[in-house]
């Protein structure tokens, strides 16, 4: 009689394996993803209205680019914070962050979402100051 080794080790750990694997994609499924449309404040004629997340951070990455000095920027824009990191050539950089800070404030009360992020700023400079 020749003896065999027991599998039942293995298949033991892989069955668990599995079952935390379907565990976690059954609690992906179940709770929301990130949400798409930001809600709008106001009621125009009776409906809801709402912005793309994608258009609105395109836009309020414009309006931080028009400021004066600076040269590229990127944006995150999370439920309650959007967090702009620009860059400028300027050695001097006092006062800028205010300025794009301003810009993003100015397009956000233009929008006018329901849930307002609050804005702030990062200043990389490319150039040391002498």
């Amino acid at each position: 009689m020749k003896r065999r080794p027991r599998r039942s080790t293995p298949a033991v750990l892989t069955a668990l394996v599995l079952l935390a694997v379907c565990v976690l994609v059954t609690v992906a499924a179940i709770l929301p993803g990130a949400p798409t449309v930001v809600p709008l404040s106001g009621d125009p004629v009776g409906m809801d209205s709402g912005a793309n997340r994608r258009s609105l951070r395109t836009t309020l990455r414009a309006a931080a680019s028009t400021v004066d000095g600076v040269s590229a920027t990127k944006l995150r824009l999370g439920r309650r914070k959007v967090a702009a990191v620009v860059r400028t050539n300027r050695t001097n950089s006092t006062g800028l962050d205010d300025a794009v800070r301003a810009a993003i404030e100015h397009r956000l009360d233009q929008i006018n979402p329901a849930n307002r992020p609050i804005a702030t700023v990062k200043v990389q400079t490319t150039r040391n100051a002498p």
